[in-house]
This record gives structure tokens, C-alpha cells and sequence, in this order.
């Protein structure tokens, strides 16, 4: 129906998923939980109190997580998909590192006309990145998908995860 398995179930007995902001400490020798808690933030955030001031808290905020995000010397590669998301992120990663060489990533349905395709390359080519595209086909589609199957980890009902492998790959 919602094509996923919700909430911490998984399609197997005994079996459960980590609930998000939860860390498990398991023994690998005895195969025994030794401890799970769920980890809290350490201060709660203040409240802004004006609009002005919720917007540079939100932008530090964005900055602050970026810098953490993006501090590698390991090249770094965005799949962008013409939405604000990713966008975003290639836009962060620019402002924090002017010189480092950007690379954007996207897929393309064969034989479909992608509407955000010309945001893609405009946007690309705003921020100087280089653009890779990968087409994906019914034969790259079906090709693929047992090894998308096998890296999911659990089912899914979304298409667009045998596009983003290839983009990967």
C-alpha cells in the first residue's frame, strides 16, 4: 500500500529497523543487545522572535550543517534533478568552497522529454560544474534492477531508484 516497510518493522520475524535519532550498541561476540538510547539534542534551539531574524538563523543553520557535510578533500558529486533541494546544496557547497571543481550529476528517461533537463544544465553551468547525464532505458532499467534489489536493503516501490544507481554507478 505504501510501498515501504513503515514505522521500525521489517519483512522479517525478530527482525526490526533503528528508530531515527536511536543508537544501539550490539556485542558481536555474545550477538547480544548490550544498550539502546535515543540521543537528544544538546541544547534546544532558541526561538527567533522576528522574521529577520529567522532567516539568518535559518541560513546560518543551513551553513553551519553544510560545512560539516562537505569538509573532505575527496571530490564531491550533487545529483541535481532541477528541484530546490539540490539545487541548494550545489549553492551552499559554492558559497563555502569558491575554487573546489563541482560536479552535477542527472538522469534521463530514454526517449522522454524531461522538462527540468534545461534547469539542470542551466543551473550546472551557473555555478561552472561539470554535468554528467545518464540515460536510462527499459534494458538499463531491467539490467539493473537486481542489483538495485540487492543495495536497497529493504523493498520499495519507487522507480526512481533504479535512475539515482545509475547516477551512482
Amino acid at each position: 500500500l505504501f510501498q515501504t516497510v513503515l514505522g521500525t518493522g521489517t519483512l522479517f520475524r525478530s527482525v526490526k529497523k533503528v528508530s531515527p535519532g536511536t543508537v544501539v550498541e550490539f556485542d558481536l561476540m555474545t550477538r547480544q543487545l548490550v544498550a539502546a538510547r535515543s540521543m537528544m539534542p544538546a541544547e534546544v534551539p532558541r526561538q527567533a522572535k522576528t522574521y529577520d531574524e529567522a532567516k539568518a538563523m535559518t541560513r546560518e543553520a543551513l551553513l553551519a550543517s553544510a560545512r560539516l557535510t562537505f569538509e573532505t578533500d575527496l571530490p564531491l558529486a550533487f545529483h541535481l534533478s532541477g528541484g530546490l533541494d539540490s539545487n541548494l546544496l550545489v549553492s551552499l557547497f559554492r558559497h563555502l568552497y569558491p575554487g573546489r571543481e563541482v560536479v552535477c550529476c542527472s538522469s534521463l528517461i530514454d526517449g522522454e522529454d524531461d522538462k527540468e533537463w534545461a534547469y539542470i544544465q542551466r543551473f550546472a553551468a551557473l555555478h561552472g560544474g561539470t554535468l554528467e547525464k545518464t540515460i536510462v532505458d527499459s534494458r538499463v532499467f531491467f539490467g539493473s534492477l537486481d542489483d538495485v534489489t540487492y543495495y536497497l536493503d529493504e523493498p520499495t516501490g519507487d522507480p526512481g531508484v533504479v535512475p539515482q544507481f545509475q547516477v551512482n554507478r
